[in-house]
């Protein structure tokens, strides 16, 4: 009997503190009084469930407000029933981003797009980054183990609920060799371009301002004199058109640039490419088209 008494009050104990104010503090403080829940800590954040697009698209009969991480596109979303659909949380304009002074006073990013650090050499695989096709926007198709498919897009702004490339590379070996169905030459044109996958405030670099600050690294200008840089600039390598195998990593890096060209009826982009000997802007290339995979590093606006 006595064990019953002691078990009922731990039940009603806990019901009691199941529905009370919870705290989960470093400092044991009380949660503050409008909220049900409050987490604090000075060292650590919260982590909310973190799903691919495809996860999250099977959670059955999704409750209003209910929140999740997607690892696809690296972005939180928010289901909202009066929309029957998942709205992407949209972010501040101002964030965390890590900045350098090139040699030309211009504001770039300290690593290229996707990459956890600032390189340490010009083979560090953490400051590698993404690889991007030219002019698609930061849904999950950059990762560099992301999934291939053959099929052209038909839109240039991606639509996860009815694109089958969304978050895919998309190859291609036709003659034009572009990820898009009709080439589109407007895409990544200032901060305001669309599919600029840059912070706010910052964009995809033109021909020009590459070629500036490459001429900074003379006489050394190669990937010697592109990581020895401000910029420290890795050979990350680049994604086939073809098949999406990764090529030349550790050996060259291949940057976008903003820059587009027509070349015998053919779309084109101008792009930065480094290696042992040399580093140069590249005008027109019949091979390397945008369908590749290429790293991106933003200028401040």
């Amino acid at each position: 009997m006595k064990k019953l008494t002691v078990l009922f009050a731990l039940l009603v104990t806990f019901a009691l503190s199941a529905s009370a104010q919870v705290a989960i503090s470093t400092d044991n403080s009380s949660p503050a009084s409008s909220a049900m829940l409050e987490v604090k800590s000075s060292t650590k954040g919260m982590l909310v469930p973190r799903m691919t697009t495809s996860q999250i698209e099977l959670i059955a009969s999704p409750a209003d407000g209910l929140m999740v991480y997607c690892t696809t596109d690296h972005k939180i979303y928010v289901y909202d029933v009066s929309s029957l659909g998942w709205r992407m949380v949209q972010y501040g304009s101002e964030i965390l981003v890590q900045t350098v002074t090139g040699s030309g006073g211009r504001t770039w990013m300290a690593i290229n797009l996707g990459a956890s650090e600032v390189a340490t050499s010009k083979t560090d695989a953490n400051a590698y980054g993404d690889l991007y096709q030219w002019g698609r926007a930061a849904e999950g198709h950059q990762k560099r183990n992301s999934p291939t498919i053959a099929t052209q897009a038909t839109s240039a702004e991606p639509n996860p609920k009815q694109d089958a490339w969304y978050g895919k590379f998309i190859t291609n070996t036709s003659s034009q060799h572009d990820w898009l169905a009709t080439p589109n030459n407007n895409l990544w044109q200032g901060v305001s371009g669309t599919n600029n996958p840059c912070p706010s405030g910052f964009r995809i670099p033109t021909q020009t301002e590459w070629n500036s600050e490459g001429h900074a690294w003379e006489p050394n200008r190669n990937d010697n004199g592109a990581f020895a840089s401000p910029l420290k600039i890795t050979d990350a390598g680049f994604r086939e058109k073809s098949d999406g195998s990764l090529q030349e990593v550790g050996n060259m890096g291949f940057y976008w640039t903003s820059t587009t060209r027509v070349k015998n009826g053919v779309d084109y982009t101008d792009y930065m490419r480094i290696n042992s000997a040399q580093a140069y802007v590249n005008y027109v290339d019949d091979n390397f088209t945008r369908c590749r995979g290429a790293s991106v590093r933003c200028i401040k606006d």
